[in-house]
């Protein structure tokens, strides 16, 4: 593509590491920031790292549950949530480069469930050869990849491949003299959008999905001639509501364009598209859907780049953008999946520490009623029915955590009070404690951290009492910070809290 110019105009302001970043007029209206999450592959220290964004708070994590040995690339999500598929390499040696569509001579797609917190049950779907650009159906049962039997370099020619996750079977779905890449699902499963080119001419084309057995009709060219015409169009995404977006150089510089849903029939179709406003002098890529009315995308500010999001309903408005880290940024839509209360417990050398929910009538810590804790992982709470129930995920004594307690439905307006007990009689450990509201798979509300000590042995142990959350409803919370350190015995008399604490450290950071 033309680069064009690469730095930001002068009215750029300064943003905060992983805050929302005013990348365009200050004084002009921009997108309002989405109650949406998404995973962002960033590359620094010489590889790919898949980050968590929470668009409306800016704050961001990594992504939980992903090997280290391992170096991963461009995810993809089911609708729900539960199925992730990503391209790369498994093991340190593997080489990654900054635009993450190659990997040092192969590359395999990979599937994987997202449990409640984590990525779990990480599997090959392929071996060998160069696989990348993976997307993963909307109902999670089939992944169309582009594929290529020979080692990966820039000269690859790509195919696109269907592969159906029920039985396993593998047909190839698009082929041609050009190459073939980025493939988009459409929101109903029946169509796949995908760029076909080689060099600086591309096109989009979609094609229909075959039912098992069947073979693919052809691929029909939505934007050009079909045969390249000079522009590049590439990296298409559709939006729920059916409109189609991708990165085109034809207006002078590499935008993110919008062709409605409506128009992609039509012969003029080409006439029809509409750049989105981006900030002055910057490169975009890789965009997708947040919803309906947003999309958001990758866009350059000289040595780095911002994730930025933009309106569909009015291409004009400025767009919102957040500074991220490394040298390059791809976004995929990381589903809401669940709602709640979680609680994460972690620490930093082999021992034992206990995680406590106590709500606010708890009389003491350790009531079995009223304190979810490795005594009493299941409590029912409050309303009839679980839902408001505490829950402890897991207790790990041999390890350094971690422990977690979800409540799937809180109750409005209900303060819960966090403790972390050091169980083991002996040494001492760092404790690092998060909290999660709303989407808990997402980054955390707050995070505490301060070092505990056994103490001399039973009773004397160190029970910090973390801090109190406060539930607002609709998936929102306060947290504030406690700090307070007693010991075991004077957490079992009834001190939820103390009158001073046991040590004046630092309690912990937000």
């Amino acid at each position: 593509m033309r680069a064009g110019n690469t730095g930001l105009a002068a009215v750029v302001v300064s943003c905060a590491a992983w805050g929302p970043c005013e990348a365009v007029d200050p004084e002009a209206a921009h997108v309002p920031a989405p109650a949406a999450t998404v995973v962002v592959t960033t590359f620094e220290d010489g590889g790919p790292r898949l980050v968590v964004l929470d668009l409306a708070t800016g704050r961001s994590a990594p992504l939980p549950g992903m090997a280290e040995d391992g170096r991963f690339c461009r995810p993809s999500f089911s609708s729900d949530g539960s199925r992730m598929v990503f391209h790369g390499v498994r093991g340190q040696g593997g080489n990654v480069p900054s635009d993450c569509g190659f990997a040092g001579g192969r590359s395999d797609i990979f599937l994987a469930s997202v449990g409640p917190h984590a990525v779990e049950d990480v599997s090959a779907l392929t071996d060998g050869g160069c696989n990348t650009d993976a997307a993963i159906s909307p109902d999670g049962g089939a992944v169309v990849y582009a594929c290529a039997r020979t080692p990966c370099d820039a000269e690859t020619q790509a195919d696109l491949c269907l592969l159906r996750l029920q039985d396993g079977t593998t047909s190839l779905l698009v082929t041609s003299a050009d190459s073939e890449r980025a493939p988009a699902w459409s929101q109903d499963g029946r169509r796949v959008a995908f760029t076909r080119g080689r060099g600086d001419a591309a096109d989009i084309w979609i094609v229909e999905i075959p039912r098992p057995g069947e073979l693919p009709p052809p691929p029909e060219p939505i934007t050009g001639d079909g045969g390249g015409d000079g522009a590049e169009d590439c990296s298409p995404a559709f939006t729920p509501a059916g409109d189609l977006v991708f990165v085109s150089d034809r207006f002078g510089n590499d935008d993110v364009v919008v062709l409605r849903g409506s128009d992609i029939d039509q012969p003029d179709r080409d006439d029809l598209v509409m750049p989105l406003a981006a900030p002055d002098g910057t490169v975009r890529r890789d965009p997708v859907a947040i919803d309906a009315q947003t999309v958001a995308f990758a866009s350059s500010r000289g040595t780095g780049f911002d994730l930025c999001v933009a309106s569909l309903a009015d291409v004009a408005a400025a767009p919102r953008c957040y500074p991220m880290p490394g040298d390059q940024v791809s976004p995929a839509l990381l589903p809401r999946r669940a709602s709640g209360l979680r609680v994460e417990l972690s620490w930093d050398e082999i021992g034992d520490l206990d995680l406590h929910l106590v709500r606010s009538v708890a009389a003491r810590w350790f009531d079995r009623r009223n304190d979810c804790h490795f005594g009493a992982g299941v409590t029912s709470w409050d309303a009839p029915g679980a839902a408001d129930d505490p829950v402890l995920d897991a207790d790990d004594i041999w390890h350094v955590g971690p422990e977690s307690i979800t409540v799937a439905a809180p109750v409005a307006g209900r303060t819960y009070r966090v403790g972390v007990h050091h169980f083991s009689w002996s040494g001492r450990r760092v404790a690092t404690v998060r909290v999660f509201c709303g989407d808990v798979f997402a980054v955390p509300t707050a995070t505490f951290e301060r070092t505990l000590s056994a103490r001399g042995g039973r009773g004397r142990q160190d029970f910090w009492v973390v801090a109190d959350v406060n539930w607002l409803g609709a998936d929102s919370c306060s947290v504030s910070p406690i700090g307070m350190v007693l010991t075991e015995d004077g957490a079992r008399r009834g001190d939820l809290t103390s009158r001073r604490p046991v040590s004046r450290r630092r309690s912990g950071r937000r």
